[in-house]
């Protein structure tokens, strides 16, 4: 049976949009769960480590979605951007990588946040006069 590159095309379309969505869902859910006490003790536990995880899954999710357009782009030929559907397209591409750099971005304030929240007062409030 002969494969359909318009249906392969397609289904790499739908590929890096489901991409781009579990990687916004896993870090809401991150965030989230950095509000109970017993996880965000543990992610700090692990200082440094979690942070570049988080880093090093946004870059591969983002490798994915690159690949998927690159391997529709083969498929179905690359984008013109001089019809309407070409631009529109265009725009959901470059949409899709700035999911995942809220998603990354909304996960490392939540780690920074949490960091922050476990110290002293003293220590994390920005006026030179405060002392300890």
């Amino acid at each position: 049976m002969a494969r359909d590159a318009n249906e392969l095309g397609t289904r790499l379309g739908a590929y890096a949009d489901a991409i781009a969505g579990f990687s916004f869902a896993q870090s809401v859910a991150f965030c989230l769960a950095l509000g109970t006490q017993d996880f965000s003790k543990s992610v700090l536990k692990g200082g440094w480590l979690i942070p570049l995880l988080v880093l090093l899954a946004s870059a591969f999710y983002a490798f994915m979605i690159r690949m998927c357009h690159w391997k529709q782009d083969v498929l179905l030929g690359p984008l013109l951007q001089t019809e309407e559907a070409d631009r529109t397209t265009a725009t959901i591409r470059i949409g899709q990588f700035f999911v995942i750099i809220i998603g990354t971005l909304m996960t490392t304030f939540g780690v920074i946040m949490s960091w922050v929240g476990n110290e002293h007062p003293a220590k994390h409030l920005w006026f030179p006069f405060v002392q300890q």
